[in-house]
């Protein structure tokens, strides 16, 4: 669908370093989702690739799946309420489900780009405990597979080493004590001696950087699997599916509402005569204009009205944090401008930045239009204007319409 974009932004990519590019931003969304403290994804991910390398022997696929389940292993939260995940106190049966249902999420995610089931199969165990008291399955010991053992204890220790990094007398050995509580518990005791031995030859610094070298295995391993012949010119169409299919999971009705906007604006850019890739652009901004919001509360998306003044400070940031989704993704520098300013106004007294209306992205304020219109179209109260999704090809009248209708209808209540 994204021909003309794809051909402009990459016309020598191979599909290793465009499956890495976007892994890389599905970490980042995975990041937000948890709040977790930013590249812990990328610290777990590389920690448990040189484990599984050093300690565990695996070969170059393997490693390629160890991997890339670091990226993603707890992007299936997404379907958690914010609140079980924060949660202190025990759990209630049905809080209990919800969160160990996230491995199974995550598989599904996986599942959807050839090539990454075992990555998927990998998250899904690694919440499995040696003593047998884990989840989903309660397997016990070597029942659960060596990768998601790795997987399990490389988070943990992540964890771990961040807590205990805000101390004034942090060192290496209190992460080691800590990690060896859990030893015959929730991780294998051998596993534990393994990774201690490789803590003391590379200190904790080293232990999480992935030089280059190791990245050309994760290349390399690709090139043997013939199905990445075909990501090419469906990668656009991969990227954005990938990310709705999170942005669903986490809020229905935000998804919806960035494909509904999506259309609209392709129809106003038609209307303006936009080139095909102006068009692509918008339409890939568009639909990517609400993907900051993937680390709000989810009490937060459904509220309709009456916020803080907190909550409003984290409503205002979603463009800033759509960009830096996006700023992974090789080409995506434009769609990335877009989607910062699609909250800016004409007079500079929109946000995130202040910026007047000859300071944005042409493109940025046909989306702003569009964005407005689903807004005010599908309110509760305006509902008999019609649906944007109905709009047909080409047909701007249905747009005058519901323009015309809907500041006629707030100009009649007093609003303005």
């Amino acid at each position: 669908m994204y021909t003309a974009f794809y051909e402009k932004h990459y016309p020598h990519a191979s599909p290793a370093d465009l499956l890495s590019d976007l892994i890389s931003t599905l970490a980042q969304m995975s990041n937000m989702i948890e709040n977790k403290r930013e590249n812990h994804a990328f610290r777990v991910a590389a920690l448990a690739f040189k484990v599984g390398r050093e300690v565990i022997g695996l070969d170059r696929p393997a490693l390629r799946n160890l991997y890339f389940a670091g990226l993603l292993h707890d992007i299936g939260e997404v379907t958690v309420p914010d609140y079980i995940i924060f949660k202190r106190a025990s759990l209630t049966p049905q809080e209990y489900r919800l969160i160990t249902h996230h491995t199974r999420v995550s598989r599904f995610i996986c599942s959807q780009l050839p090539t990454l089931e075992g990555a998927g199969d990998v998250i899904y165990w690694h919440h499995e405990r040696w003593d047998g008291t884990g989840y989903p399955d309660g397997l016990y010991r070597d029942m659960t597979p060596m990768p998601s053992q790795v997987l399990a204890l490389c988070d943990s220790f992540d964890a771990i080493h961040h807590r205990l990094a805000t101390g004034e007398d942090f060192s290496l050995d209190h992460v080691i004590t800590e990690i060896e509580r859990y030893s015959g518990l929730q991780f294998n005791p051998l596993l534990i001696d393994n990774l201690k031995t490789l803590l003391e030859r590379e200190g904790l610094i080293k232990i999480f950087e992935f030089p280059e070298a190791d990245r050309e295995i994760i290349s390399g391993s690709f090139l043997v699997d013939k199905r990445f012949k075909h990501l090419g010119k469906n990668y656009i169409d991969t990227i954005l599916n990938f990310m709705m299919i999170v942005l669903e999971a986490k809020h229905k009705p935000t998804a919806r509402h960035c494909r509904r906007v999506s259309v609209l604006a392709r129809e106003i850019g038609r209307q303006f005569k936009l080139s095909r890739i102006e068009l692509d652009t918008l339409s890939i901004a568009a639909l990517l204009h609400d993907i900051g919001k993937i680390g709000f509360p989810s009490l937060l998306l459904d509220k309709q009205g009456g916020f803080t003044e907190e909550e409003e400070y984290i409503i205002r940031s979603h463009p800033r944090a759509g960009k830096n989704v996006v700023a992974y993704l090789a080409g995506f520098a434009e769609v990335g401008e877009i989607v910062a300013q699609h909250h800016e106004l004409e007079d500079g007294s929109g946000y995130p930045a202040g910026l007047k209306s000859y300071n944005t992205h042409p493109l940025a304020r046909i989306l702003g239009l569009a964005n407005l219109v689903d807004n005010l179209a599908t309110a509760p109260e305006l509902q008999e204007i019609g649906e944007l999704d109905k709009l047909s090809a080409g047909n701007i009248s249905d747009l005058d319409r519901i323009l015309s209708s809907v500041f006629l209808k707030n100009r009649t209540s007093g609003n303005g």
